[in-house]
């Protein structure tokens, strides 16, 4: 995490299982990016507190500031002057399928995939 170009500094809690990220002011990663990152390295990515500041869509949506990302959120986004804090959901869950034509002369011609999420 520390070759994130938008992290400023890392904390890692064996014992909790838990990073904590401190990003630099102004930065414009994403937490998709970020959760990439971690996925990469082999580790799964939960359920995230954030501080951010943006707009809350509802009880269950917010758009971050400056990337438009849209985050699914676990409860009630809570402010605090200009900042927000937010639990957001785990990435959902995918499944990749192959899909093989029913015929040898199928228009298709080739197997299609697809990525569902699942929940």
């Amino acid at each position: 995490m520390k070759k994130v170009p938008a992290v400023a500094e890392v904390r890692v809690s064996l014992k909790d299982g838990l990073t904590l990220l401190d990003l630099k002011p102004g930065n414009s990663t994403t937490l998709a990016a970020l959760r990439q990152v971690i996925k990469n390295n082999g580790f799964v990515s939960k359920e995230a507190t954030v501080v951010a500041r943006g707009a809350a869509v509802g009880d269950d949506v917010f758009v971050v500031s400056g990337t438009n990302e849209r985050l699914e959120l676990s409860g009630p986004a809570q402010r605090k002057g200009e900042d927000w804090t937010l639990v957001v959901r785990p990435p959902k869950k995918s499944a990749t399928l192959t899909f093989l034509p029913q015929k040898p002369d199928s228009s298709l011609g080739r197997p299609v995939t697809a990525t569902i999420p699942c929940s």
